[in-house]
């Protein structure tokens, strides 16, 4: 199937209401939903997982952000799962518009998730270029949250650090 079709097939699925089945996790209660699932595939125990995700597009106003929201439901995930969710080394490199959903201000709909996945140790690192180009001072940010010279270098680092980019 072309990348394209897939693509806007998978966006579709993320952007319906969830089932009924979709419940809050222990780790994140208030982020994420997650279902229930029989699995019979189960990584190694012990297996560290270093996972970085790239969140380029800004949350609507007054919902959370599916794009951030996946870092909340794979924390639920691995605690609902039988999986430790401790060995979940995460960072979200946010840059283009998303880099409002990383600031302190009240009418920011994503500071209480960011806030809570902060508080769980996933790193946060924006993009300066992006924080130059929308004229976002660094102390618009929420306090946590790591800037980088570009998104480009986080990546780079990231991936040399033995991270994996997470492809959805």
């Amino acid at each position: 199937m072309p990348l394209l079709p897939l693509t806007f097939i998978l966006a579709t699925i993320a952007a319906q209401d969830l089932p009924d089945s979709f419940k809050p996790g222990d780790v994140l209660p208030e982020h994420g939903l997650i279902a229930d699932m029989e699995t019979s595939f189960t990584p190694p125990d012990g297996q560290a997982f270093r996972v970085v995700f790239d969140v380029a597009r800004a949350g609507k106003e007054g919902e959370e952000s599916p794009h951030i929201g996946k870092v909340a439901r794979l924390l639920n995930m691995h605690g609902e799962g039988g999986l430790d969710p401790r060995p979940l080394d995460m960072v979200v490199v946010i840059h283009g518009s998303a880099v409002g959903d990383v600031t302190a201000e009240k009418r920011n709909g994503q500071r209480a998730m960011v806030e809570a996945l902060l508080g769980k140790g996933v790193r946060f690192i924006v993009c300066g270029q992006s924080l130059a180009g929308l004229e976002v001072p660094p102390e618009a940010l929420i306090p946590g949250v790591e800037i980088a010279l570009s998104a480009m270098t986080a990546h780079a680092s990231l991936m040399e650090d033995g991270y994996h980019s997470m492809p959805f």
